[in-house]
């Protein structure tokens, strides 16, 4: 397939995703150029619908009052101020490329690290063979064919070494050959001197000193194992093989050597203090092994959910984690939502986050933070993936110096009106309306775009009712009198916590303010707010913000419909 091809495959891809999935086979072979390129984009859809993080947890066939498709009369937002440009820090973060598995990245990460590990493993080595013939050559210990093996074994792990810092794309055959080397080489060296330091032990007649020489031996060959545990990455199998096979070698060595010749009868076979402390040392770096590998392993699926690479962390609640992550097809960044199953403290709190996440998927609009996917993972984890927004919160707005004017706080009522005019319509009531919960993001080069965030107290108008109905739950600054009550809610409770926030967006702090959670909520129950603090050069807003703020909800806008036609006449009369 060449690269023209491949590309009309990706493009074919990303149009057939967006298609029901019974309509895509016809779509492919009515725009594939070629069988190839219909094929390799049948293969990246096939591998779509198997690796994605849930193929939808919403029942497309049922009809609901949540399904139903809503018409607004409001057309596109109208955000205020100057485009914004992306940081580039996250334009380079979201470049990063994936592999398509988790054993194809584990594989690769591996090869970097193995090459890495074994440049310091050839240093290490040299560096202890160069102390070791130093020390030789001071006591006079050191003869020319030691001279010469030791020679062959710095020699044999400079080409090595040289080879991994000269090529950096290496297969991962050829670094276990070069591991190989690396081990075998020294082992030669140390087996050699064992040989032939035993050979003339026995020529000189010290036959008694070949103990003391086993000891250094088996010492050294324990180091070595330490070594290779600590710098050669690999699985529990094969450090159990390459440990065993080189702590038996010194034992092989020395039966083989007292079978061949004829030593003093004082000398024993075999202290069994040396085999110990190798098949220790071998024991002890294959557990090692075995543990990093896991971990290793489990951190490289853990930067991973379905198709999305999990980049870096962008925030921290209570129960969760907020991720930013990527899209290994389609490249789109994405906030990945993510409560841990030990950290959620009981079913009920999934449940409630389900219920949110479910909530969401529901709603389409643009002023509606939009749900990609969602699900649970197999360690019972769950996760939602949304659009990521760029921007702040109108609540992090309100502390900083660019806090809105009359005319941009209405704007942003406006488009606040029109994301939960679709969410009213099915049924739904947010009942946790606040300026942390009102996001000013940049999409599309537009700023302020107003995206409405955390749905998890949504509840239907029927949850609000009965027996069976919802709990009291809110944020008190920003509660309806109804709410605070427990009764039956509808969408004029959200109505009340808008006329809130336009309150604080006015002047600059809440309607009511107490330490007291009990005076807050007496607040909102008995007493009105002080609406002289609002500023008096916009009558028009002060009159919305006491329609909005009124106890009784009949006495506010029968809907936000109403609402957002009421400020926009008074942005249109300023202008």
């Amino acid at each position: 397939m060449t690269p023209e091809e491949f590309q009309q495959a990706q493009q074919l891809f990303l149009a057939a995703i967006e298609l029901p999935q019974d309509q895509r086979g016809d779509f492919l072979k009515r725009n594939a150029a070629s069988e190839t390129v219909r094929d390799e984009a049948s293969s990246l859809l096939s591998y779509h619908d198997t690796e994605t993080m849930l193929p939808s947890p919403l029942n497309k066939d049922v009809s609901s009052g949540l399904d139903e498709t809503v018409e607004f009369e409001s057309g596109r937002p109208s955000p205020v101020g100057v485009p914004s440009q992306e940081p580039a820090s996250l334009v380079g973060l979201l470049d990063i490329d994936a592999s398509n598995s988790i054993s194809e990245r584990f594989a690769k990460s591996t090869n970097l690290l193995l090459r890495s590990r074994l440049i310091v493993a050839t240093f290490v080595l040299s560096g202890m063979l160069i102390a070791v013939t130093v020390v030789a050559a001071i006591f006079g210990e050191l003869v020319l064919i030691r001279l010469a093996v030791r020679g062959v074994t710095l020699l044999s792990l400079a080409v090595c070494c040289w080879f991994l810092f000269n090529f950096f794309n290496i297969r991962q055959q050829w670094l276990r050959l070069i591991e190989v080397v690396i081990i075998a080489i020294p082992l030669l060296d140390l087996s050699l001197i064992q040989w032939f330091e035993s050979s003339k032990m026995l020529a000189d007649g010290e036959g008694a000193k070949i103990e003391e020489l086993r000891a250094i031996i088996f010492s050294a060959v324990s180091v070595y194992i330490a070594v290779y545990g600590m710098f050669i990455p690999s699985n529990w199998r094969r450090t159990a093989v390459v440990t065993g096979l080189i702590a038996l070698l010194p034992s092989i060595i020395s039966v083989t050597h007292q079978s061949l010749y004829q030593y003093p009868q004082e000398v024993q076979w075999m202290h069994f203090a040396n085999p110990t402390l190798t098949a220790t040392m071998a024991v002890v770096a294959t557990i090692g092994a075995g543990i990093v590998h896991r971990v290793r392993r489990e951190a490289e699926s853990a930067k991973y959910y379905g198709q999305y690479r999990l980049i870096k962390e962008i925030g921290r609640g209570g129960m969760g984690i907020v991720y930013l992550g990527k899209h290994q097809m389609l490249k789109r960044p994405a906030a990945i939502k993510l409560i841990h199953a030990n950290s959620a403290g009981s079913p009920q709190a999934i449940a409630q986050f389900e219920k949110e996440v479910q909530a969401t998927a529901t709603l389409s609009h643009w002023n509606t933070v939009q749900i990609y996917d969602y699900g649970t993972t197999d360690e019972g984890d769950f996760y939602c993936v949304m659009e990521y927004l760029r921007g702040e919160t109108l609540q992090q707005r309100l502390k900083g110096r660019n806090a809105p004017d009359s005319q941009a706080s209405l704007r942003i009522i406006v488009q606040l009106c029109d994301g939960l005019e679709e969410a009213h319509h099915k049924g739904l009531v947010h009942r946790d309306i606040k300026p942390a919960n009102i996001f000013l993001a940049e999409v599309g080069g537009f700023p302020d775009v107003v995206k409405l965030l955390d749905f998890g107290l949504v509840v239907t108008k029927e949850e609000t009712q009965g027996e069976d109905r919802a709990l009291v739950g809110g944020t008190p600054s920003y509660m309806s009198p109804e709410q605070i009550r427990g009764e039956p809610l509808d969408g004029r409770s959200d109505i009340y916590a808008i006329g809130c926030v336009l309150f604080e967006c006015l002047t600059g702090s809440p309607p009511f303010q107490s330490y007291l959670v009990s005076q807050l909520l007496s607040d909102h129950l008995f007493h009105m707010p002080r609406f002289d603090r609002l500023p008096d050069d916009e009558p028009g807003a002060r009159t919305i913000v006491q329609r909005c703020l009124a106890k009784d909800r009949d006495g506010r806008f029968e809907n936000v419909s109403e609402l957002r036609s009421a400020c926009r006449r008074i942005i249109a009369g300023n202008q």
